[in-house]
């Protein structure tokens, strides 16, 4: 659960749930679909929607939830000096995204920590070379195919 804006949504580029506001305040919930040059696609109950990025804006409260699997053994955080096949799963895909070679170690280690701030600065996160949940979540963006995807409009084609 986040609080944040639309250049965030975009780039988590994940499904998320939404809170919006009506023209009293009042609060509820949609399912944020696509965000394509057309518009912004939500799901409210059984009906798909196309707004405008600016009616978006002005009636979304900031609110989203996104919705992700991390690797099982991933808690909170991965950093200098942790060991496993995690960080043998974290170098080998993080470098796959930078077009490096991996390293063939299970240790994180120095070279391992300026890549993850390579990889971070790249896709627009704070470059601090730790792995928390933000960094996590968009290595398995970019890890698993069958993450669904906000920049791909699938959903539209359903209400012609």
């Amino acid at each position: 659960q986040r609080q944040g804006n639309y250049a965030q949504l975009v780039q988590y580029n994940l499904p998320a749930v939404v809170r919006l506001l009506d023209n009293l305040g009042e609060g509820y919930y949609a399912t944020l679909l696509s965000i394509t040059p057309l518009g912004v696609e939500l799901q409210l109950s059984s009906s798909h929607i196309l707004v405008s990025q600016a009616w978006f804006e002005q009636y979304w409260s900031g609110d989203f939830t996104l919705f992700w699997t991390a690797p099982s053994r991933f808690k909170n955080s991965l950093k200098q000096n942790d060991k496993g096949e995690l960080i043998r799963w974290l170098d080998r895909n993080i470098s796959a995204v930078l077009g490096e070679k991996a390293a063939s170690g299970a240790k994180f280690d120095w070279p391992l920590m300026k890549k993850v701030m390579r990889f971070q600065q790249q896709s627009g996160l704070s470059a601090d070379g730790i792995v928390g949940p933000q960094t996590m979540m968009t290595v398995v963006h970019y890890a698993d195919s069958t993450v669904p995807k906000l920049n791909v409009a699938t959903h539209l084609a359903e209400d012609k």
